[in-house]
């Protein structure tokens, strides 16, 4: 925690306190409001949950963990336990910051949905980077995915990002399920090529 991944955590509190820089928290309606949490503020997922596998990237600690008596599966499980509480108040923070702009918005349809796809992208990086053992193209993928939904979400069917933005109903348990999927898998592949 201290050595690996306090430096991500860092970093996200960064990505928080520079949001202000980049887009507006005021007086913005519902549609507006979406776009900062649908755009901006679901890139913390990939922050947070993207470098998981990060201390094991180097082989020599990867073999030195797997003779300890702690199976991997539950290292692995105990980062997430870690990583998804983060990202729920990293979201947070930008719905206070929307409500102290006297923003309109449902804090909780906002919040779910926000939650749901930083999550399915998080976990896009995190399957991406256990499969490779490299955290640099776990980050490329869930990037590129992003990248791709930007004019062509609808192209993705019920995978398409920005459903509130686009003026659709969010989906957010399809993008749950298919996040808990793909961690799953990360954590299958991990434990596979020992």
């Amino acid at each position: 925690m201290r050595h690996h991944y306090l430096p991500h955590l860092g970093l996200t509190a960064l990505f928080i306190l520079a949001s202000g820089a980049v887009i507006s928290f005021r007086s913005l309606d519902e549609g507006s409001s979406a776009k900062v949490m649908e755009m901006y503020a679901v890139l913390s997922g990939i922050l947070l949950l993207t470098p998981l596998f990060f201390p094991e990237a180097d082989a020599e600690i990867w073999e030195l963990k797997r003779t300890k008596e702690t199976p991997m599966w539950q290292l692995y499980l105990g980062r997430l336990a870690l990583a998804v509480p983060a990202l729920a108040v990293t979201l947070g923070f930008f719905l206070l910051r929307l409500f102290a702009g006297n923003s309109e918005f449902d804090a909780g349809i906002l919040f779910v949905a926000a939650f749901a796809e930083a999550f399915f992208l998080g976990a896009i990086g995190f399957f991406a980077s256990a499969a490779t053992n490299q955290p640099v193209i776990g980050y490329m993928v869930s990037l590129l995915y992003y990248i791709g939904n930007i004019g062509l979400a609808e192209k993705f069917g019920p995978l398409g990002l920005f459903p509130l933005m686009r003026g659709n109903s969010a989906h957010p348990g399809i993008f749950l399920l298919t996040g808990i999927l793909f961690a799953a898998a990360g954590i299958l592949v991990r434990e596979r090529k020992r």
